[in-house]
């Protein structure tokens, strides 16, 4: 199978399963992102983006992907559905 920018989908073993994953969505979101598919991102996304945005943009933005941090969102996500 053929994923966006010429990157094919190769038979992974069950150790990469959750890398190809993660490139899946990276390259979805990128293409919303960039306007390359008539797609929008759900409401719990839109939310983590506008509370994370402050902080992705400054010399500390990894604290956003600490296990605590996701954890925040997580909650803040269902506590907002």
């Amino acid at each position: 199978m053929k994923l966006p920018c010429g990157i094919y989908n190769q038979n992974y073993d069950q150790d990469n399963a959750l890398f190809r994953t993660g490139l899946q969505k990276f390259l979805l979101a990128a293409a919303i992102v960039f306007g390359m598919v008539d797609a929008d991102f759900s409401d719990g996304c839109k939310l983590t983006i506008r509370r994370a945005q402050s902080r992705i943009f400054c010399s500390n933005w990894k604290e956003v992907l600490e296990k605590e941090n996701i954890r925040t969102e997580c909650r803040a996500i269902a506590e907002n559905a």
